[in-house]
């Protein structure tokens, strides 16, 4: 739940004294070494139910959309559809 800032130079945060250069890191580099996250990918157990949720309100939607009476007005496509974006938006998917 914290963030910090791991002091990665000596004296002023100037250029010239940087232990590691952030820009020069490929992303992942910049989460372990800036960050100090013991492993890519956030938290895994959270990330699989969001993603679990993603895919079980998409097949809903696709069922929706196989009936013949579906209409993306209606209060409950409405909320599927809503719920999916936010989802999506947590995750970092396109919806």
């Amino acid at each position: 739940g914290n963030i910090y800032r791991k002091l990665y130079y000596e004296g002023e945060n100037h250029e010239d004294n940087y232990h590691t250069d952030a820009r020069a890191l490929r992303w992942d580099g910049i989460l372990t070494k800036v960050f100090n996250l013991k492993e890519e990918g956030g938290n895994p157990p959270l990330r699989s139910e969001k993603l679990m949720k993603f895919s079980i309100l998409k097949k809903k939607i696709q069922k929706l959309k196989k009936d013949d009476n579906y209409d993306p007005e209606s209060p409950e496509a409405k909320k599927l559809i809503k719920e999916l974006n936010r989802i999506g938006k947590l995750i970092d998917w396109e919806t």
